[in-house]
């Protein structure tokens, strides 16, 4: 048909204008296969703006001809709410119809809901009747999701071996998921001896077909060296590839700045990458974001914001983040302890001052008391001296009573002042602030 050509380029320039215009002509003449083809140009957008009512009118001109392509495109519109209101359970409907009519697209769709209890019951027996019946239709998509219930043992024994055998297939097939599984089957060994060089050569196949999870798988036995040399250069490079669309490589990311893998030790720029990883609710990310808060690491440390995050990622089913939240509540009541023990150590110094200090002045008053006694000792003795003195000089001195050389019993002031000065500046108690 001419409108294929021009809507896929065979042979032309493709113009959806052309394209459509020749489909037009056939539809109206009741070519079903004409009638999805402008129903998939509506739906996607090509050549004309996004229609999903348009897009299924022509679907059900189509259908009612029997064409399972287009019970299969109704069946989506439904399952996604496009143009109709959103129910799995027409989902199933159209979809059942263009299954039972060979197509195969449907017959993975109806694994899909059998498998996630969408539109009908949980069922892992009939979801592994339909990827079956569409893996013996050769679709890579169903041998993957057939490997992955005999993975997981749902409907059926789990059969490593059974299962390795699904993902090689759909993996030769290019299923990107399932070169990714292939890897990981390899690296843990189920199904198989361990083989990292097999688990890097698949984990690379999908990386290098844009699958992000086969990106970070193939940094991590880089970063690791499993099956190839050590190369944190590769290894930051596929995830910062990664983390564009995956936050846990973001984490990873914050390795490599955190510990200089692969690039220059950069904390500040570690805080970050953890911080994109922690918003997006990556677990991994939200616990490494609380120890770079937790050491003041790239940031200030802050017991209470790392104790946040550690609890998140812990809510997040995140495990080793409860050492940290145990961490941080010891280094919180360690902090409380000191706090009372540097008050208490106040306190009780300086009660041991001012006891000190009362113990001084009680000693400077005796001794105060004491020197008022002797003033008043020396003053009446030297009252005595003169009254003796006054009656019987003879008593006193070896000299005629002339007054010449008569002799003042009171000590010189000179003198008393010294002693004063003495006793005041004789140490009283020796004591350390």
């Amino acid at each position: 048909m001419t409108g294929v050509l021009y809507e896929n380029g065979y042979g032309v320039h493709v113009n959806y204008d052309v394209a459509l215009s020749w489909h037009l002509k056939a539809a109206e003449q009741g070519n079903s296969f004409a009638q999805n083809s402008i129903g998939a140009l509506y739906q996607n957008g090509y050549g004309v703006d996004i229609n999903y009512d348009v897009a299924l009118s022509w679907y059900l001109k189509a259908a009612e001809q029997g064409d399972s392509d287009a019970q299969s495109y109704i069946g989506i519109l439904y399952y996604r709410g496009n143009g109709v209101k959103q129910s799995f359970n027409m989902a199933r409907e159209w979809f059942m119809k263009a299954a039972e009519g060979g197509n195969i697209e449907s017959q993975v769709n109806m694994g899909k809901l059998c498998k996630g209890g969408k539109g009908t019951e949980q069922n892992y027996i009939e979801s592994m009747r339909w990827f079956k019946k569409a893996a013996n239709g050769d679709n890579a998509e169903a041998m993957y999701r057939f490997a992955e219930q005999f993975y997981n043992g749902q409907g059926v024994a789990k059969d490593d071996k059974e299962a390795i055998h699904w993902f090689t297939k759909a993996a030769e097939r290019g299923y990107t998921f399932a070169q990714n599984s292939l890897g990981k089957m390899y690296k843990e060994g189920y199904g198989s001896p361990v083989n990292y060089e097999e688990a890097c050569k698949w984990y690379k196949i999908a990386s290098d077909n844009g699958n992000a999870i086969g990106q970070i798988n193939i940094a991590d036995m880089y970063y690791e060296g499993l099956g190839v040399g050590r190369d944190y250069d590769e290894s930051i490079r596929l995830y910062r590839l990664a983390a564009e669309s995956d936050d846990m490589v973001k984490t990873k990311v914050g390795h490599c700045y955190r510990h200089g893998y692969g690039v220059e030790l950069d904390l500040d720029k570690a805080f970050e990458w953890y911080t994109l990883a922690a918003k997006a609710g990556e677990k991994e990310g939200q616990m490494n974001l609380g120890t770079m808060y937790l050491d003041g690491f790239g940031t200030e440390i802050n017991l209470d914001v790392a104790l946040e995050w550690f609890v998140k990622s812990l809510e997040n089913g995140y495990e080793p983040a409860r050492a940290y939240i145990d961490q941080v509540k010891t280094k919180k009541l360690r902090s409380r302890i000191w706090l009372h023990v540097e008050s208490e150590v106040k306190t009780e110094r300086e009660t041991k001052l001012e006891r000190e200090a009362r113990e001084a002045k009680e000693q400077i008053a005796i001794l105060l008391e004491k020197l008022a006694m002797k003033d008043l000792e020396i003053e009446n003795f030297t009252k005595t001296a003169k009254i003796d003195a006054n009656e019987d000089v003879q008593q006193v001195t070896p000299f005629p009573s002339t007054g010449a050389a008569k002799v003042d019993l009171a000590p010189d002031k000179e003198d008393e002042k010294f002693q004063k000065q003495h006793f005041r500046k004789k140490p009283l108690i020796f004591f350390e602030i």
